[in-house]
């Protein structure tokens, strides 16, 4: 990782990866931190295009395990929409999470506004996709040379709209709120505490049906 000797003092984020295979050549160049993620955002079409990635949950814990043995800590990127999925990334070792659906719509995120059938609305654009990056020239890290053709582009990103939301202050502060609220049910009073727990199997996760949700919802225990 050139940059890191020419800025020793530069904090590098690497990635995404989701696996200790992917994360070690990263670690080894110097990486500060890692992200982890790969098909599990709202915007990405890979697990249905070329069906590349992995379940964050999975990737989240066995990087973030491995990491940890160097004392590199990961973000979750991808599927972070709520305050509980916030505090079940950070439960299975991650020591931040990226927020990309979550403040899409704030005052503060990119883009025009724009009302639609009455309703005010903000595009929400995927990283990988042609809005974000429209020639072919800046998206060399998105394509692949071929042998007769030059740039072959794959575009694995989508753009929508979303409802506006408003400032970002309000929602942030609520989602911080949720965390702190969890973390206190889980016994945990910091999130080093909470990776603590989880490495000596003090935490202990439950894996349950879309079934048994459904059960909940109508009062029926499964």
């Amino acid at each position: 990782m050139p940059v890191k000797f020419q800025y020793p003092g530069l904090d590098v984020v690497a990635g995404n990866v989701v696996t200790p295979k992917q994360a070690q050549p990263l670690i080894q160049a110097g990486a500060d931190a890692l992200r982890v993620g790969m098909g599990s955002s709202s915007l990405d079409s890979l697990p249905e295009a070329p069906a590349v990635g992995r379940p964050l949950g999975s990737a989240v814990y066995h990087v973030a395990r491995y990491a940890s043995e160097f004392k590199v800590p990961v973000i979750a990127d991808g599927g972070i929409a709520t305050s509980s999925a916030a505090t079940i990334a950070l439960a299975l070792g991650a020591s931040a999470v990226m927020c990309g659906f979550l403040l899409a719509g704030t005052t503060e995120s990119p883009g025009d506004a724009f009302y639609h059938d009455g309703m005010r609305m903000k595009l929400y654009k995927g990283m990988s996709s042609l809005e974000v990056v429209p020639s072919q020239l800046e998206a060399k890290k998105y394509s692949r040379q071929g042998e007769d053709s030059g740039l072959k582009r794959f575009d694995g990103g989508c753009c929508c709209a979303v409802v506006d939301r408003g400032p970002a202050k309000p929602l942030i502060a609520a989602m911080l709120d949720g965390v702190r609220k969890d973390l206190k049910r889980l016994g945990a009073q910091t999130v080093k505490e909470l990776h603590e727990d989880l490495y000596t199997m003090k935490t202990r996760f439950q894996v349950r049906s879309a079934a048994s949700f459904t059960a909940a919802r109508r009062g029926v225990f499964a």
